[in-house]
C-alpha cells in the first residue's frame, strides 16, 4: 500500500505531461503549493501525546490531549486533569 501512494505522484506526473500540457509551470506550481499546505499543516498539528510522554513531558502531553479532546468536541467535564499519572511516562517509574 505505501509503494502505491509512493509512486502515484509519479504516475499522475507522467500523465499530465502524456495528455493535459507540456509545459512545466502548472505542474510545479501545483507541487509547490501543496509542499506549502503540507507546511501550515504540520506547524498546526500538535505532537503526538505519546511521543511527549515517552520524552517525559507529561504536562504537554495532557495539553496535547485536552487540545485534541476539544476539538472533537469532548465535554469538559471528561479532560484529563494536571497531575494525571501515566503508564508510559518514565519519569514516574
Amino acid at each position: 500500500m505505501i509503494n502505491i501512494f509512493d509512486a502515484f505522484p509519479m504516475v499522475v506526473t507522467c500523465f499530465y505531461f502524456m495528455f493535459i500540457s507540456k509545459n512545466w509551470v502548472h505542474l510545479s506550481l501545483f507541487f509547490c503549493i501543496l509542499s506549502y499546505v503540507a507546511l501550515i499543516a504540520a506547524l498546526i498539528c500538535p505532537e503526538s501525546p505519546r511521543w511527549l510522554l515517552v520524552s517525559g513531558r507529561s504536562s504537554e502531553a495532557i495539553e496535547a490531549l485536552n487540545k485534541i479532546a476539544q476539538m472533537n468536541k469532548v465535554s469538559s467535564a471528561k479532560y484529563i486533569p494536571a497531575n494525571a499519572l501515566f503508564v508510559e511516562d518514565p519519569t514516574n517509574l
